[in-house]
């Protein structure tokens, strides 16, 4: 059984050397995109096993029952977070846990069963980006814990936790980080400290004379002359200002006392 590793290189590059610990013998294949993967020849999926290591995008049906020793997902989150940014929503609900699962892959975004999972705490005083970089440093904590999942070529037993609620969507982020007048400050603050740490289309933002404020920080940025507000001690800037803006190389975004 060979392995089909559906991620980015930087998650590949922190499981890579364990992988190869517990499978010297196994033929590893990194796929970084849906079109790769689709690509790939006929035996080569016959002949592995797929795992998604945070993909971001859905393998559709007829992919996974190409692969003839299944296909798994490894979720940034836990059985009560399932879908997108789960451990944002996590944060966003203070959890006082995050975590990983491991789950059979389906033609709907984590709603297989349930192989195995691991939890960790998390503080209020982190940040997104505190949480994701944790959950990177775990993927090999976890498949130290469950190696099944790489060396076992039955199919994988399940157990009997299941998810918790419907996935989180891109749609559920959109509604969530649009901020209004009437926010309050603490409201503010928690989102940004859940949600602030990405991609401009899912940081915070707010919506002025038909135009998209979106965060950009409570640092000391080159502001004149730019589309900008300021609500709740933080900078907030059109988005057609955004490649116009450039930050100091520290930033000083800081959560949680």
């Amino acid at each position: 059984m060979d392995l089909v590793i559906f991620s980015q290189p930087k998650v590949f590059e922190a499981l890579l050397q364990l992988i190869y610990a517990l499978r010297s013998d196994a033929q590893v294949h990194l796929v970084t995109s849906l079109s790769y993967l689709e690509s790939l020849k006929p035996e080569v999926k016959r002949n592995s096993r797929l795992i998604s290591v945070f993909a971001t995008e859905v393998v559709p049906k007829r992919v996974l029952a190409e692969f003839g020793y299944g296909c798994y997902n490894l979720h940034p989150g836990t059985p009560d977070y399932p879908g997108w940014r789960a451990w944002s929503f996590a944060m966003l609900s203070d959890a006082k846990t995050c975590g990983l699962t491991l789950h059979e892959m389906t033609e709907k975004v984590d709603a297989g069963k349930i192989v195995s999972f691991i939890k960790f705490s998390i503080a209020r005083s982190m940040t997104e980006q505190d949480v994701k970089n944790i959950l990177i440093k775990a993927l090999p904590d976890f498949f130290k814990y469950y190696p099944e999942c790489l060396t076992q070529q039955s199919k994988l037993p399940v157990v009997s936790t299941h998810w918790s609620r419907r996935p989180f969507t891109k749609r559920d982020v959109q509604k969530i980080i649009q901020l209004n007048p009437k926010t309050s400050p603490q409201m503010v603050f928690t989102l940004v400290r859940s949600f602030g740490f990405g991609d401009h289309e899912e940081k915070p933002f707010l919506m002025y004379e038909n135009k998209r404020y979106v965060l950009q920080g409570n640092v000391n940025l080159e502001l004149e002359g730019k589309d900008c507000m300021e609500f709740h001690g933080f900078t907030f800037c059109a988005e057609n200002c955004l490649n116009q803006i450039q930050a100091p190389e520290e930033t000083s975004l800081k959560v949680g006392q």
